[in-house]
Parts: structure tokens; sequence; C-alpha cells
């Protein structure tokens, strides 16, 4: 009697949960899954696995379109449908054999197929593995631009993994739209003398610096630019005039990543660094475009010197991403930068 009590107790506190899950969902398809509970895997998610075992690289262990990023190994609800009144649509994902070099990069296609946002995560210290969730805020973007089914595909180190759809339906009210904006950092070219490469680094810290002051905006970073474009060969002496003729060459360089990646402002430019005996010398030309005007609206020159006294920072950690001598550098680069880009957010 005591075991059929439990029973029935136990089927209703299952009916409820579900009755709870569907009445508070609306519109929404939830399939709750849970970590390490034999996820059906699609067919695009095995031969990524099967790819990355044999290459050794980051194995997928769990995608979930949510409402909401959470850690640890408990349950979270994986949503088909999203409503047009949420504030955002999370996608979290689980990887293990992972190192602290590799790209994850999550790109989200609206229902008319434009991409409409670009996040990435590279991990910051050594550990194998790692819960990662990026965000596509729907807060203030016209209701039209939302309806429909989105498409969301995921990346490591350049190779295709999988994607996933989810539907966003009209409901609730839509606040007033607001402009977000889109700035790519392009690779920094560097003369052939330089003693130093800061060619995808520099660019590197300065958008997440920007992204950091302004966490509203929309980036394209560096490598995303190198692996879909490459590295165009700009002549270092003549950097702003080549990159002036460029703009205005519809077959030009500029013009057909943008095609690719609409952005609102590019930011790039050369830089030179020099050894001596006591000092090392960097010395940076950024370029900000516009893309619509396609024209350049401001340069800066950034004029940086390590003395003796700075040779001595300690050596890179394997937990940290860059040197500390090359933090000491970018910082006073985005220094000179920030108040240049966050106009432009703002």
């Amino acid at each position: 009697m005591k075991n059929i009590k439990s029973s029935l107790k136990l089927i209703f506190t299952i009916t409820l949960l579900g009755f709870l899950l569907n009445g508070c969902a609306g519109n929404r398809e939830p399939q709750v899954t849970q970590y390490n509970s034999g996820i059906e895997k699609t067919e695009q998610w095995n031969q990524y696995n099967e790819y990355a075992i044999k290459n050794k690289q980051p194995i997928l262990d769990f995608a979930a379109t949510t409402l909401k990023y959470k850690f640890g190994d408990f349950t979270v609800t994986n949503y088909e449908t999203f409503l047009a009144s949420d504030p955002k649509v999370v996608i979290q994902t689980k990887w293990h054999n992972c190192n602290e070099k590799d790209i994850f990069e999550f790109k989200f296609y609206a229902p008319d197929g434009r991409f409409a946002h670009y996040d990435y995560f590279i991990p910051n210290r050594i550990n194998t593995k790692w819960t990662i969730g990026r965000t596509l805020y729907l807060k203030g973007t016209p209701i039209e631009q939302l309806q429909g089914t989105w498409n969301l595909e995921i990346y490591v180190n350049g190779k295709f993994v999988i994607n996933k759809e989810f539907n966003i339906v009209k409901f609730g009210k839509i606040e007033k739209a607001e402009k977000k904006v889109t700035i790519g950092f392009a690779p920094y070219w560097n003369s052939k003398d330089s003693t130093w490469n800061h060619n995808k680094s520099a660019p590197f810290y300065i958008s997440c610096a920007a992204l950091k002051d302004n966490p509203s905006m929309n980036i394209v970073p560096p490598f995303l630019i190198l692996k879909d474009v490459g590295n165009p060969q700009f002549d270092y002496k003549k950097f702003k005039e080549q990159v002036e003729k460029d703009l205005l060459d519809n077959q030009g360089t500029i013009k057909s990543f943008l095609k690719l990646h609409p952005m609102d402002y590019i930011v790039m430019g050369k830089v030179k660094s020099a050894w001596n005996m006591s000092t090392h010398d960097t010395n940076f030309e950024t370029l900000i475009i516009d893309t619509k005007a396609m024209e350049i609206i401001d340069t800066v020159e950034t004029k940086i010197s390590l003395g003796s006294g700075d040779f001595n920072i300690a050596t890179r950690q394997k937990t940290e991403y860059l040197h500390p001598k090359r933090v000491k550098i970018y910082k006073q680069l985005y220094n000179d930068l920030a108040n240049k880009i966050n106009s432009l957010v703002k």
C-alpha cells in the first residue's frame, strides 16, 4: 500500500510539473533534456564528433537553445519556439577535450537569411571541459524582423559543427527598436622589419575591451576576417592611401567582406615595432572607417615605448592568452581608441 501511494504521488508530481511547464511556456514547444542523458544526436553532430576524435578537437556533448544560461549538470530546457516578448535566446553548449587556444564561434541568421549576430569564445585558461553560453538579445528589435525560423551555426577552429533552428512568434508588446552598432576589428598590417607580430593579438585585445565597455554592440573579430578574406597585401608605407583606394573599388577587399558580414564601422591599421639596446618601441596607426560613407573618418596614432624596467615583466603563464608585455602595449593602444569607439556606439 505504501508503494502504491508513493507511485501515485510520483505520477501526480510529474503530471503537475508537465502542466506547469506547458502552461508557462505559452506557444513554446519545450523538450526537457539533461546533460549526459543519452541526447539523440543529429547526423551533423555525429559527423563532427567523429572528425573531432580523429583530429584531437573539442567534442560536443550538449547543445540547447534556451532562455537562461546555467552552469552545472542539471536539467536544461531546450526550446524550439520563443516569444517575441522574451528578452533573449541563449545557446548553451557543453564540450570536452578542449585546450586554451580553441575558438568557438556562434553565428545567428534571421528568418530572411540576413546575418544577424556573431559571438565567439576563446578559453583564457587550460581546461579540458567547458560549458559555453552565448546570447541573441531580442529586446528592442522590430517584431517583423523577429518572426519566423532562425538558424544558428556553430563552428570550432573554423570547422562547422552543427546548425540549430528555432522559431520566434508574436506575443506581447515590442518596445521601440534600438539600433545595435556592429564594428569589425581587422588585423593590423605589420611592417616587414617589425620584431613583434601584432597582426591578430592587437585587434583581438581592443575588440574584447570595446565589447566590455559596450556590451550592446556587435563585433566582427579579426580571426573571422582573416578566415573569410585572408590578409590583404597592403603596402606598409602606402597603407592609408591603398585603403582609401580599396574603399572606392566595388570589387575591393573591404566591400567583398561587407557582403558576408554587414558592419557599420571597421577598425584597422598598421604597426611597426623595433628593439634596441634599452627600449622596445611600437608605433600604431589606426584607421576608423564608416562603411555607409565608405570613407576613413578618423586616424589615430599611438606610440609606445617599453623601457628596460618593462623587460622584467613576468613571462606568459599557460593560463594567460597574451604575454604581459603585449597587454601593457595594447592597454595603451585601447586607451587612445576608447573614446573614438565609444562615440560610434553611443
